[in-house]
């Protein structure tokens, strides 16, 4: 180890705000002209646990961060492929055949909004969503394009601009050792375009921010984190033999500090996370009534769902669930088996069994939750060269966006698509205006500051006031 790595190690500490939690044993020897050498004993112990140092200095962060307001977290649910606006929570009944397509439109729990008929349970809870039929942006594929809109809140090509998840994760960290940003089941991929340009890593903020995938069998107890579990060989006796030495690295006058005190809650926040009452469980779906995981539905978006709600209690601060199969929204052809059979149905199931689930836990108003795609759909079917009859091309002239919890006001629609569902009429809001929402919920304003073109968190767009 030279001490000129030492040199430029303790710089990049000082410099990213982490210098406070090695200084504070000051010790008589030190190593590498200036890094003490019980500091490197402490933390090396850790990685003896499964525990880099980068975590530990995450962990520090979340623990000493700032936090406006109340703990709040995401579970966004990400409807790859483009859902039709008009199949689904914006339908035309008086419109041709052509236009209204294939759904009758039935009536909410909530007077004078109607969803169409693949969402019966949906249409039960409209109490606590809010529906934006007057979203749209300018460019309808399903590339760099729409994802960046979408889920950055901009676009531009060659900026690889980070998502909302990304933003969040870095500006409102978080009190949990688990990531701050968990994607279940699978990244979302399409065919050419790497994952920064769907906007499924942290962009220009680094793959610090990027969204930790679980490894194994979704909806089983092997489910877990890569790189935080027990190094393979460490049985629990030598674990505890391991964990004695780490307490003895420290010194009496320590423990009577804050900074000291810090330390110790985070290492027992990280024994807690690899023990099996820690990590694993937080993962385990089968801790969970059958009844319950049936409600949320036993397939892999139920399963999903459920385990989103699970890390939001952990106070994981957002959670993706991408759809999992390869761009089922894009219905170019029989829009009427796709979401009267299939995809209406598992939404339908899972996400009114999620809005349901928080409510009754206390957890809707500490947790936001959005259901969105990249795009919309052609307001005539079969309307686009190379399109069946019974679907529908891309479109970004309108889209609807479903969001609960967090403190937006449930039971109504913000926005009016024009008669054809083609084009917003009333009140027009751009995916900046979408991204400054859910910011807003997390205390974030888009004038804040982020290292990325421009200097800020966005360049337009504000918080819809309507949702609050």
């Amino acid at each position: 180890m030279s001490p000129d790595w030492c040199r430029s190690m303790e710089g990049h500490w000082r410099t990213t705000g982490t210098s406070a939690m090695l200084d504070i044993y000051q010790p008589s020897r030190r190593l590498c002209d200036g890094l003490p050498r019980r500091d490197f004993l402490k933390i090396g112990a850790l990685g003896a646990f499964g525990l880099s140092l980068a975590d530990l200095w995450r962990a520090e962060a979340s623990v000493s961060r700032p936090v406006a307001g109340p703990e709040k977290s995401c579970i966004l649910l990400w409807l790859q492929g483009g859902p039709s606006q008009i199949d689904t929570f914006d339908p035309k009944p008086e419109q041709p055949a052509e236009i209204r397509g294939p759904f009758e439109a039935i009536e909410t729990n909530v007077s004078g909004i109607r969803v169409t008929e693949p969402f019966p349970k949906l249409a039960r809870c409209a109490h606590h969503y809010a529906l934006i039929r007057s979203v749209h942006h300018p460019l309808a594929d399903h590339g760099r394009n729409g994802h960046q809109w979408m889920l950055c809140g901009r676009s531009a090509a060659g900026v690889a601009y980070p998502s909302i998840a990304a933003v969040i994760s870095r500006l409102r960290g978080g009190k949990s050792l688990l990531p701050r940003h968990v994607a279940v089941p699978n990244l979302a991929y399409f065919d050419q375009v790497p994952a920064v340009g769907l906007a499924q890593t942290g962009g220009l903020l680094g793959e610090e921010y990027a969204p930790v995938v679980p490894e194994g069998t979704l909806g089983s107890p092997d489910l877990r984190l890569p790189n935080v579990t027990r190094p393979a060989g460490v049985t629990t006796g030598r674990d505890q033999r391991r964990r004695t030495l780490l307490a003895g690295a420290g010194e009496p006058a320590l423990s009577g500090t804050a900074p000291g005190h810090a330390l110790d809650r985070i290492q027992e926040k990280a024994f807690h996370l690899i023990d099996s009452g820690g990590m694993r469980q937080a993962f385990d779906l089968t801790r969970e009534p059958e009844r319950l995981r049936d409600r949320y539905g036993r397939n892999p978006v139920g399963a999903s769902v459920l385990l989103a709600r699970r890390l939001v209690e952990q106070d994981v601060r957002f959670v993706t669930v991408n759809w999992p199969n390869y761009y089922e929204w894009d219905n170019h052809a029989d829009i009427e088996g796709a979401i009267g059979q299939h995809l209406g149905p598992t939404l339908d199931r899972a996400l009114s069994a999620l809005l349901d689930d928080l409510h009754q836990r206390g957890r809707l108003e500490s947790t936001l939750v959005v259901a969105m795609g990249e795009m919309g759909r052609t307001p005539k079917m079969g309307a686009e060269a190379g399109i069946y009859t019974n679907g529908r091309g891309h479109w970004g002239g309108v889209l609807t966006v479903l969001m609960a919890g967090g403190g937006v006001q449930g039971g109504q629609v913000i926005g009016a698509s024009d008669d054809q569902g083609a084009y917003p009429a009333s009140h027009a809001v751009s995916p900046s205006d979408i991204a400054a929402s859910v910011y807003h919920v997390f205390g974030i304003r888009p004038t804040d500051s982020l290292p990325v073109p421009g200097g800020r968190v966005l360049d337009q767009g504000e918080p819809i006031a309507a949702l609050f």
